[in-house]
């Protein structure tokens, strides 16, 4: 009889410690989760903060790059237009951008801001100052997180 109550006694302690095992490793689990979801964020903000550099310093190629070929609400070529329109008739091009939120699922990062947007027109004087708020979403391709769409004040590609 005492060694049957060793025995469950024993088996109790030994499901408890498994039972404890099993937890701490799906914790473990879960944790790499959460840093693939901070990780997959920095990307995006990283992405949109190469994106306001490289349009700041008019350098088109860099800014494209950046750009997702299936780029929504306008095709990729008529944007890139636009983005040449906006480097040629722009100068002293400064982007003070702050991120609000970042919203990641497992295909997209869509990020909202807000920005102040000051330049000089060509062929004027005063500087301008443009306001406006957006979600900027990105798309993981093949070769990078890409700006695939745009929603609110247009940031880019906003001269006519």
């Amino acid at each position: 009889m005492i060694k049957k109550l060793i025995f469950v006694l024993l088996f109790f302690v030994l499901l408890a410690g498994v039972s404890g095992a099993l937890r701490a490793m799906d914790v473990e689990k879960k944790e790499p989760a959460a840093n693939q979801e901070e990780l997959s964020q920095d990307k995006a903000k990283n992405s949109l903060m190469k994106l306001v550099s490289a349009y700041e310093k008019k350098n088109e190629r860099r800014f494209m790059n950046l750009i997702s070929e299936k780029f929504y609400p306008f095709a990729y070529a008529e944007f890139q237009y636009r983005i040449k329109e906006d480097f040629r008739q722009l100068n002293n091009i400064d982007i003070a951008l702050f991120i609000d939120k970042v919203v990641p699922d497992s295909q997209y990062t869509a990020i909202q801001t807000h920005w102040m947007f000051n330049y000089l027109p060509k062929d004027q004087a005063n500087i301008l100052r443009r306001e406006g708020r957006t979600v900027f979403t990105f798309a993981k391709e093949e070769d990078g997180l890409k700006l695939i769409d745009t929603k609110g004040d247009t940031l880019f590609g906003f001269t006519p």
